[in-house]
């Protein structure tokens, strides 16, 4: 018989992908805050958004199991 690592549950899959976007979204803020964005900043900034994007989906999928 295998056991589920705690991990794998879902409530704790829920939780850290909801501490990651609102990790994303403070950095996205934070980002955001700037008067001026280099290349860098600019493409870190869209690579965040992706990335928050991305949690979103996966937090929705999980809602829906």
């Amino acid at each position: 018989m295998s056991r589920q690592r705690k991990s794998d549950h879902p409530a704790a899959m829920l939780e850290r992908l909801t501490r990651k976007h609102t990790d994303l979204a403070d950095r996205v803020a934070h980002l955001g805050d700037r008067l001026h964005l280099t290349q860098t900043d600019q493409a870190e900034l869209s690579a965040l958004k992706r990335e928050k994007l991305a949690t979103k989906d996966a937090l929705a999928a999980l809602e829906r199991e």
